[in-house]
This record gives structure tokens, C-alpha cells and sequence, in this order.
């Protein structure tokens, strides 16, 4: 069965929550108030209020206490409006038993930075009673922990250290972008060339075959040189309509386009 506000009242007064300011008591929870914030990977103390940055985890302890008798147990869920602003919370639930300053974890998974402020709540606490109490209270290692860091923990990295972590993935993912437009300049490249070499092909296959009756040899290797020399000169200007093709590769093309039309002009004279 869940408490509620008239019976979180009574648990201020029987002091199973210390610390304790009745105007976080809402209908059938009470908004647990900011008073730490600490560094995971550190274990040390930030500060009272601390500006989360995007993809940031820090934990914050609460002002309240609290002693919980035998039949009670504490959840933490998060507030609306927080979870709106981008807050991720993780909690444990408090067992019967358990004496502790109240601790939970804050992962910023919003775009910008999100303020945690001194003696703001973010998250409400419901608290129920069970039919019977527990034979065994909880006894465990979190038993009176009024100071964070002392017990075991796993590894995290800083406050911080997630921005780095976007920072290489975005960086991972803009390098995959980058060969993909590389990959996709060599496809047209090569389907350009490809063309290019078709349409020569079966231009000067046409022209051999039916325009040079009664032509000699020399006129006809020149008019060939000629057209192979454009053709090329043609797919150099094509070129430049893909961004990525190499200098190099356009040199050797403007080179080899120059001397087969100089080969020409000169069979020519």
C-alpha cells in the first residue's frame, strides 16, 4: 500500500525521514532535494550545483535521510517535468531496514546542458507499507552511508568523459561519410570513362567502316588521332564535374588528350 501525504507526515514526525521540508510532501510522494553532487569516476565532491553536460553521469546525494522501519520500502522515480528536460535517473529501491542519506545517479541524454541546483528536486520518492514486517531488516555494505564513494563501485568514466566518447563516435561516422562519397565519385567516374570510351568506340568503328572510302592511310590515322584527342579532352571537362577525381588523374588525361591531337596535326600537314 502506498502512503499518502498525511501518512509521509507521520513518517517526518516518527523520523524515518530527517532533514526533511514539508513543502516537498505532495499527494502520495515526497520530492527528494538536491544537496551534493559527486564524480563517479572520482568519487569526489563537484559541488552543491553543477551544470551536466550532454551525455554526462554524475551522483547527487539528497538533504533527506532516512530510517526505514521493518514494513516500509523507498522507490525514486523521476518528475515530469525533468524527464522532459532530458534527466535520466537510476535508483535502487531502499529495502525495510535500510539507514542511509538517499543517493541516485543523473545521466544527462539531452542535446545541451542541464543545471542541477542546490536544494531543487528532480525526483519524488513513494514510499509503501507492507502487510507484515521483514524478518531480516536489510543489513547490507550501503547500511549508514552518509558519505559517498566509500564502497564499492564500478568503472566509470568523469563527468565529462562521455563528450569525448560522441566526439570520436561523430568523428567515426563522418570518416564512414566521407569513403562513402569517395566510393560514390569513383562509381561516375568510371561509368563517365566507360561512356566516353563506348561512344569513341563505336564512333570511329562507323566512321572507319563507311566515311573514309577513297581516303589514304595518313588522312585516316590523323582524322583518328583527331577524334581520340577530342574524345579525351571531352571526358578531362566531364571530370571536373566530379568534385573528388585526383589533379594527377586530370593531368595525365589533359597530356595524353594534347599529344594525340599534336600526332594528328602533324600527320595532317
Amino acid at each position: 500500500m502506498y502512503l499518502n501525504s498525511k501518512q509521509i507526515r507521520q513518517l517526518i514526525k516518527s523520523g524515518v525521514i530527517t532533514e526533511s521540508s514539508d513543502s516537498s510532501v505532495r499527494e502520495i510522494s515526497y520530492d527528494l532535494r538536491i544537496k551534493s553532487i559527486y564524480d563517479p569516476e572520482t568519487k569526489r565532491f563537484i559541488g552543491d550545483s553543477y551544470n551536466l553536460p550532454s551525455g554526462g553521469t554524475v551522483f547527487v546525494s539528497t538533504e533527506e535521510s532516512i530510517h526505514l522501519p521493518n514494513n516500509i520500502i523507498m522507490s525514486i522515480n523521476i518528475r515530469n517535468s525533468a524527464m522532459r528536460m532530458g534527466y535520466q535517473i537510476t535508483s535502487p529501491v531502499y529495502l525495510p531496514g535500510h539507514n542511509t542519506r538517499v543517493f541516485f545517479r543523473v545521466t544527462n541524454i539531452s542535446g545541451g546542458e542541464l543545471p542541477l541546483m542546490h536544494g531543487e528536486s528532480i525526483v519524488t520518492a513513494f514510499f509503501c507499507q507492507l502487510m507484515t514486517p521483514v524478518p531480516n531488516p536489510y543489513e547490507g555494505m550501503y547500511q549508514d552511508e552518509s558519505v559517498f564513494g566509500n564502497n564499492q563501485f564500478g568503472e566509470y568514466h568523469s563527468s565529462k568523459a562521455p563528450n569525448s566518447i560522441f566526439q570520436k563516435r561523430k568523428t567515426e561516422l563522418e570518416n564512414i561519410e566521407t569513403r562513402i562519397q569517395k566510393s560514390e565519385s569513383r562509381i561516375y567516374e568510371r561509368i563517365i570513362l566507360l561512356m566516353a570510351i563506348f561512344v569513341s568506340l563505336f564512333t570511329l568503328i562507323n566512321l572507319n567502316v563507311s566515311g573514309f572510302k577513297g581516303s589514304d592511310s595518313r588522312e585516316i590515322i590523323a582524322i583518328n588521332l583527331s577524334m581520340m584527342g577530342c574524345f579525351g579532352f571531352l571526358s578531362l571537362l566531364a571530370s571536373f564535374a566530379i568534385e573528388r577525381i585526383t589533379n594527377i588523374k586530370r593531368g595525365i588525361l589533359l597530356i595524353g588528350s594534347v599529344l594525340i591531337m599534336a600526332l594528328s596535326a602533324y600527320l595532317v600537314r
